[in-house]
């Protein structure tokens, strides 16, 4: 089955709410989005995690969001090949 990654991220959080971490508030890309990782990581939780409102190493918004750790689960991987 093909698909995109806006159709695969919807298909996966609704049906695993528990494993996407959505983060709204503005996140400075250039140690915080690795800082929330590591903290996660620390916890033994890899969820895919969406930084909606990035800003730029020079503080400015992003108009695209960021989207980590996609891969960083077999079963997401499987998932994502069809497997």
């Amino acid at each position: 089955m093909s698909q995109d990654l806006r159709t695969f991220l919807a298909e996966w959080e609704l049906q695993h709410p528990e494993d996407v971490v959505r983060v709204s508030e503005p996140v400075d890309i250039k140690y915080n989005v690795a800082g929330l990782q590591l903290n996660l990581e620390r916890q033994g939780f890899f969820p895919i995690l969406i930084i909606e409102h990035p800003t730029t190493v020079d503080g400015i918004p992003s108009e695209f969001p960021i989207i980590t750790n996609l891969m960083a689960s077999r079963r997401r991987c499987a998932a994502a090949v069809g497997s």
